[in-house]
């Protein structure tokens, strides 16, 4: 506090498997600090020595090569990172997450009045047909976001892996090429702001009333 204390994040690449498997944070030291930062400039050598000897690194895990095949099986669905988790490198993980959010909470809404409007008294349907006929709506609806949100969350964790790479000059269509990499992060940040948001909402509630 009051300066005395500075908060450093350092990513960095290992081609070793993360130490600990079962887990997301594993013991590290100065050492490997050092060693990661040295020959970068003599500022950021005497901030890594400042570093206490003993602290927590932190592996980072995307869902870019375990795809989900889908978001929604029966009753049941998944959204956020345990649908589509991806890298920090994006800064927009949590943001996916929301969006699941909302088109969740917009099918279920379309399926809520799917219901409200065809099970009525004078329906003609006995209880068993209404029970059947409201699990098929919430599953008609789960299905619906799932087709709806699949390909943009799924394409984030690989964006968002090659960005990771980018930044580190390991992404081979780029390399050091500062043009190329502006191209590339400017393309998948159009992907992203250049995205409608009500279009989404339209395209599910219409699946969710197919």
């Amino acid at each position: 506090m009051n300066g005395a204390l500075l908060n450093v994040a350092l990513f960095a690449y290992e081609p070793a498997n993360f130490p600990n498997a079962d887990g997301m944070t594993a013991p590290a030291t100065r050492h490997e600090v050092e060693r990661f930062v040295a020959g970068l400039s003599p500022h950021v050598d005497e901030i890594a020595s400042l570093f206490p000897e003993k602290m927590v690194k932190w592996g980072i895990y995307d869902m870019y090569e375990h795809p989900a095949p889908t978001f929604a099986h029966g009753l049941v669905c998944i959204a956020g990172d345990a649908a589509h988790a991806s890298s920090p490198h994006q800064c927009v993980g949590a943001c996916m997450g929301v969006e699941d959010a909302l088109v969740l909470c917009e099918v279920l809404d379309t399926a809520q009045t799917n219901m409200r409007l065809n099970l009525t008294p004078s329906g003609g349907l006995d209880d068993q047909e209404s029970v059947l006929f409201r699990r098929l709506t919430v599953e008609r609806a789960l299905n619906a976001y799932s087709e709806t949100r699949k390909e943009r969350s799924q394409w984030l964790a690989r964006s968002s892996r090659e960005m990771g790479e980018m930044y580190q000059w390991r992404y081979g269509p780029t390399g050091r090429d500062h043009q190329r990499c502006h191209d590339k992060l400017e393309r998948a940040s159009r992907k992203l702001w250049d995205f409608s948001v009500e279009q989404m909402v339209t395209d599910a509630k219409t699946k969710a009333t197919a």
